[in-house]
């Protein structure tokens, strides 16, 4: 089998220890797989950012800051070269934001948001959260300042895909929209 060049780079957060790097070379990785096998470039970096949502030590998905009402919202996008475009802001309760955001990239809407992005995505059957009952890859980093935005970018020679997905600020304003998904 003769492998598929492939540019790839994730990062946890500009604000993420490098004791953590781990689990970006696991998205890289994963990534790099899915490609290999065949998987469309948007998939594959959107399983990517499923394996950083799912660590529980950056600020997205299980490792999410909560707002100032103690409840967690999401914010992710996703974007190819060819346009494809699609985002989700303020949702809660889906364990891999970046899913939803994928799936309206799919649709004639580019963002949706709060209870409209909610029964959107419950509507696809995505898997619902109950943040504090997944367990991530580390010790819960929900509260660290740290941590911020994660994300994979990926080109293929011919096209790119770049996907972003975040908790948003700790502390910050319930509904707030920050700028990953605009």
């Amino acid at each position: 089998m003769v492998k598929k060049k492939i540019n790839i780079v994730a990062h946890g957060g500009a604000g993420s220890e490098n004791a953590h790097s781990d689990g970006t070379e696991k998205a890289v990785d994963t990534c790099y797989k899915a490609v290999q096998e065949n998987t469309s470039l948007i998939n594959a970096v959107s399983l990517a950012v499923n394996v950083l949502e799912d660590d529980g030590r950056y600020n997205a998905g299980s490792g999410s800051h909560a707002r100032e009402n103690g409840k967690v919202e999401h914010d992710a996008a996703i974007m190819d070269s060819a346009g494809h475009f699609g985002a989700v802001a303020a949702i809660k309760g889906f364990k891999n934001p970046i899913q939803a955001a994928k799936a309206v990239s799919n649709t004639k809407y580019r963002l949706l948001a709060g209870e409209g992005a909610k029964k959107f995505a419950e509507n696809l059957n995505l898997e619902p959260a109950q943040l504090h009952n997944i367990s991530g890859g580390g010790k819960d980093f929900s509260t660290s300042p740290t941590t911020d935005t994660v994300g994979c970018v990926a080109f293929d020679g011919a096209s790119f895909v770049a996907a972003l997905s975040t908790g948003g600020m700790a502390g910050a304003h319930y509904g707030r929209v920050g700028d990953v998904p605009i």
